[in-house]
């Protein structure tokens, strides 16, 4: 079983850096440090959504964009 700062540590580290990577997989290649942003981006819309700050529609909107611009 994990500590609480390993799990917290996967949050802001790990999944970030993975959903960047999973963003730029078509576009060109980036360093890590952008792939994390862009995987914050990612967390922080989906958040966003999940607490209905952003409409579902908004959601798609913002993950389009962030989707464009790694093209």
């Amino acid at each position: 079983k994990g500590k609480w700062w390993e799990l917290l540590l996967g949050w802001l580290w790990d999944i970030p850096l993975r959903l960047g990577r999973l963003a730029t997989f078509i576009g060109t290649s980036w360093d890590d440090v952008q792939n994390r942003i862009i995987g914050m981006v990612i967390l922080i819309v989906i958040g966003l959504g999940l607490v209905r700050v952003l409409t579902l529609p908004q959601v798609q909107e913002w993950l389009g964009k962030v989707f464009n611009f790694v093209k």
